[in-house]
């Protein structure tokens, strides 16, 4: 299927052949760069895509605040941004391979409507940088025109795709039209039942025709754009890019370090030479068995005349693994460092002991690329918030969005330590406190269990004056 859609875009890119869009979709990268994916091979990028992902969303939390009824379908569409985060992150850092070979490192949260007991409710599709095409950018950045796969089927051997088009004007109008196309990009009329609600409408005379959604100064593109934040360092792109961007070369030495290693370890295989003798034969002459087992390490021979030698002679050289594991630890150090990363999946700095001080400046570059991920995760979600209250009619100013991660390089007595001493000299209150030791209290939990602190302090107190006065 990855390949029908390459064709696809390749195809749709002849058909409107602009020299815009010969740039926006050329090649950018001279070495091919490892697919997260790939379980074929022993694969360091997606090892250290996972430690970004647990690093970067440790504790996420996305909210809509609001206390408009109005704005409830937003606070669950919310819930499905948090649940899907590292769906949307993954995509956004590791990047899927687009028409160009290259890896296209983005994820589009598309709203759309489905039926739901007769009644149209708003979801959200998760697009990964295989399935998207930019063929418009405004001087600002921003994209003006775009198409996106949404679906595909197979009838009759035939593959079709269902495509989405997004156009934003330069007066700010968005308009969304569905085409169904073959896998040479050519529109065409066939019968898929479950895709006509979205391409086809019906004229005031009742014709059917297919339809185009316009929604009138909005300015917004219609869906969250999750680009990666990585700077793809001496070349131009429109499409975010791959952590592991520009680290081809290192990769083939990280493939070769371990060839050698397994290389190592299969010539450093023990073998047995036992003489024939002890050895039993088939009816032909040939080795079958020992006497006792055989093995794949195991090769009976049959000394020359005038040697002498044991009945069994061994073979088990010195394996050089530690010297090969050193320079594939070295080239994991340079490969974390080419990714602007450091020692996620190498153990070559001892953080026993640090305070949390020298633990966060050791890891400033796994920190700044978190709050780099974490800036675009927020970005990505207000944009697609905001497409959905355009879909929905909701007023901007009628909802907020919040968002919470946890801190992993925070010392927890040391920060309880410093909110118990601003306290002490009245500069926080108890609610601080409290928001710290449980940070998943809502406003008006927190309120309660503040309350009982109270009652709880005050009744302790009533009990020690009435046992100092013997009235108890």
């Amino acid at each position: 299927m990855k390949n029908a859609i390459k064709n696809f875009w390749a195809a749709l890119l002849s058909k409107i052949n602009e020299k815009i869009n010969q740039w926006l979709n050329a090649p950018k990268s001279k070495l091919p760069t490892m697919d997260a994916g790939d379980d074929t091979v022993v694969n360091f990028f997606a090892m250290v895509v996972k430690k970004v992902l647990n690093r970067a969303l440790m504790g996420a939390e996305f909210d809509v605040i609001s206390d408009s009824a109005q704005a409830e379908p937003l606070k669950e569409l919310c819930e499905d941004l948090n649940r899907n985060a590292y769906k949307i992150t993954a995509n956004m850092i590791a990047g899927n391979e687009n028409i160009s070979g290259n890896s296209v490192a983005e994820c589009w949260a598309v709203p759309s409507f489905i039926k739901v007991r007769g009644e149209n409710k708003l979801v959200h599709s998760y697009i990964d940088g295989s399935r998207v095409l930019i063929t418009g950018i405004r001087d600002d950045g921003e994209i003006s025109e775009c198409y996106m796969v949404l679906n595909a089927v197979k009838r009759k051997d035939k593959i079709y795709f269902l495509y989405r088009k997004h156009i934003l004007s330069d007066e700010g109008d968005l308009s969304i039209s569905f085409f169904v196309a073959d896998d040479n990009a050519n529109i065409v009329e066939t019968d898929i039942p479950e895709w006509d609600d979205l391409i086809y409408g019906f004229a005031e005379n009742g014709e059917k025709q297919q339809k185009e959604t316009v929604y009138k100064g909005v300015n917004h593109i219609g869906f969250g754009r999750y680009k990666s934040p990585v700077v793809p360092l001496n070349n131009d792109t429109v499409y975010g890019v791959p952590l592991n961007y520009g680290c081809g070369k290192i990769e083939q030495q990280l493939e070769n370090d371990v060839e050698q290693i397994e290389l190592e370890m299969k010539a450093s295989k023990k073998m047995l030479f036992p003489d024939w003798s002890i050895v039993k034969e088939d009816t032909r002459g040939n080795a079958v068995s020992l006497g006792y087992a055989v093995d794949e390490y195991i090769y009976p021979i049959k000394k020359k005349a005038g040697i002498d030698g044991s009945l069994i002679d061994e073979y088990c050289p010195t394996i050089r693994y530690s010297e090969y594991a050193q320079k594939l630890e070295d080239d994991l150090c340079r490969y974390q460092a080419r990714m602007g990363v450091r020692d996620l999946i190498t153990h070559t700095e001892n953080t026993s002991g640090a305070t949390a001080t020298e633990i966060k400046s050791k890891n400033a570059d796994n920190m700044g690329l978190e709050q780099s991920i974490r800036k675009a995760l927020r970005k990505g979600n207000e944009e697609t918030l905001k497409a959905d209250s355009i879909y929905l009619n909701i007023p901007l100013d009628l909802w907020q969005y919040d968002e919470d991660f946890q801190d992993i390089y925070t010392d927890d007595a040391q920060k309880l330590n410093e909110i118990i001493t601003v306290m002490q000299n009245g500069g926080a209150e108890v609610d601080d406190l409290v928001k710290f030791y449980f940070p998943t209290l809502s406003d008006e939990e927190r309120a309660e269990k503040i309350a009982r602190i109270n009652e709880s302090k005050q009744a302790s107190t009533e009990s020690s004056i009435l046992s100092a006065l013997n009235m108890e």
